[in-house]
């Protein structure tokens, strides 16, 4: 369901799927930046794209997308509900 853009030029790991939900990169000492995305804007793009009700897209947050891992690279959701 969800794929990572693999040819990602600016050096973070992006999720094409919820493109919109971008934030920007999130800083960390002595590591490299990760992408940051929202929330909010994340469940609201799975809502609609997907056809979704509220606890369905938070399912689909939850188990299709905040579960992966990509190692240092796996982007971050900042909880702004």
């Amino acid at each position: 369901m969800f794929e990572v853009d693999e040819d990602y030029s600016d050096g973070l790991l992006k999720y094409p799927e919820i493109e919109k939900a971008f934030i920007g990169p999130v800083e960390r000492h002595g590591r490299a930046p990760v992408a940051c995305y929202s929330k909010r804007d994340t469940l609201d793009i799975i809502q609609k794209n997907f056809r979704q009700t509220a606890v369905q897209a938070m399912d689909t947050y939850e188990f299709s997308i905040l579960q992966l891992d990509h190692g240092e690279a796996t982007p971050m959701f900042l909880d702004d509900l």
